[in-house]
């Protein structure tokens, strides 16, 4: 399969490791907060209306730019060199808090700037013309933001969380959990998916559109414009968009005329595959501006980030479509979910003059353990990620695993909903076949695996048992 091994020079960055500055550090640090600085430079004013730079005083807002430049310089006339950089960092922050004209929130946002200076000094000795594979220990979520282009894919020695694994997906990063050993500075090849021996599966010769699917559907999701020509050569029958991983792409803000972009090169892509639109989950954001809320989705919220959410829903309905439905995630309380599907409702059909389909994504343990008391929705999109954080199986073959997603479907099938299914854990063959063999029949599937599940599917309908060995 194109596009299923990740290669490049393995390496190794502990995140506790303290980094030791000397001069000859000095140029490559200048050039590195530069970069970061300038970045910050035009994107403060859209995080602060998009709900996540939190000052009390917006008026201050026009003074960002200012502190910045000054930032610079001052920073690096305070530098003590063989000291680390944290300490380093300590000081000048100590030093800058006793100037009465640098507000308590401005500190904040000074403190978020070097920590992302900090974590991308972890990666000064790799060279930008060479690819790598990259092993991080001690890492914390946060620190994949920062991971260089040039990786080519991240080995875990445990299963990444959900919220790790959404970084990865928005970074368009390739990442496998091995505890097997690497040579640093050696070169690898490693292989993304474990097809296994399927004695008999074949991909066809012909290729199977999705009237051979019969009852089954297969999906993929799509979150970028190269995602869009990436796929361009399958027939899903439905797309999963989750808008939050392309704001990644762009430092984190939506953007009106990009989004609108996308969704004009999709809903044209894709004229007869159904696009599910989840509802922006600002978690991964929340981490990515380093704000440290908890985040759920409720009027608040809502209130909070509301141009996020507009600008989504603006985008989505510029061009017409015949077959968009939106999901909506994050759900702590029934209430909220009634409240916010109205709501929904009401925009969508005065504003947008649109009727569509409203979904439930079961991704929080509330709706995981509630699923029952949800009335009013068109279908359920149950989240793996969510679950094995949740449910934390000792083996994820295990029944008892499996036998939770089948109660939920059983559930989602007792109240006549159609539903899908998403996670990382459909990477793997033998997942696939357990969760169809349970009734299962919409997955949302990697682009790479798309004829492998295909072909399977083919088999399935035509009476062949499906065996792994």
């Amino acid at each position: 399969m194109k596009d299923s091994w990740m290669r490049g020079k393995y390496i190794e960055i502990d995140f506790k490791a303290a980094i030791k500055i000397q001069k000859n550090d000095h140029s490559y640090m200048e050039v590195l907060l530069d970069a970061i600085i300038n970045e910050r430079m035009f994107v403060h004013k859209f995080r602060y209306r998009q709900g996540f730079l939190d000052i009390e005083e917006p008026e201050s807002l026009a003074d960002i730019p200012k502190i910045l430049i000054w930032l610079k310089d001052s920073f690096f006339d305070s530098i003590e060199y063989g000291k680390t950089l944290e300490k380093n960092i300590t000081k000048y922050i100590m030093m800058i808090q006793k100037d009465i004209k640098i507000t308590e929130d401005m500190i904040s946002y000074v403190w978020e700037i070097f920590d992302r200076f900090e974590i991308q000094m972890y990666f000064r000795n790799l060279c930008v013309n060479t690819s790598y594979i990259l092993k991080l220990i001690n890492e914390q979520p946060r620190h994949l933001f920062e991971i260089p282009l040039n990786v080519k894919g991240v080995i875990f020695a445990k299963r990444p969380s959900t919220l790790e694994i959404d970084i990865m997906d928005s970074k368009d990063l390739p990442h496998v959990v091995s505890i097997k050993p690497y040579v640093v500075g050696k070169h690898y090849k490693i292989k993304l998916y474990d097809i296994g021996l399927l004695p008999g599966l074949m991909l066809e010769e012909t290729p199977l559109n999705r009237g051979f699917r019969g009852k089954f559907q297969l999906g993929v999701c799509i979150h970028t414009i190269k995602d869009i020509s990436k796929n361009a050569l399958i027939d899903p029958d439905y797309i999963v968009v989750e808008p939050e991983k392309s704001y990644i792409q762009t430092s984190g803000i939506a953007y009106l005329d990009q989004r609108q972009s996308f969704y004009k090169h999709l809903l044209h892509s894709f004229p007869n595959s159904d696009i599910i639109v989840s509802l922006p989950k600002l978690l991964l954001l929340d981490i990515y501006f380093n704000q440290g809320n908890e985040i759920k989705l409720d009027g608040e919220t809502l209130i909070n980030h509301s141009v996020i959410y507009e600008t989504e829903l603006i985008s989505l309905f510029k061009y017409p479509h015949k077959h968009i439905m939106l999901s909506i995630p994050d759900i702590e309380d029934v209430i909220d979910f009634d409240q916010i599907r109205k709501g929904l409702i009401t925009i969508c059909q005065q504003r947008f003059e649109n009727c569509v389909k409203i979904g439930l994504e079961v991704n929080t343990e509330y709706t995981t353990y509630n699923l029952s008391s949800f009335k009013k929705f068109d279908f359920g999109m149950i989240n793996m990620n969510e679950g094995f954080d949740m449910i934390l199986p000792n083996d994820k073959y295990s029944s008892t695993y499996y036998m939770k997603y089948s109660e939920l479907r059983g559930i989602l099938y007792r109240k006549s909903k159609d539903t899908y299914i998403i996670g990382k854990d459909l990477e793997e063959p033998i997942t696939f076949k357990s969760l169809m063999y349970k009734g299962f029949r919409k997955f949302t599937v990697k682009t790479e695996l798309f004829e492998v599940y295909n072909s399977m599917i083919h088999r399935y309908n035509n009476g062949e048992r499906l065996y792994r060995k």
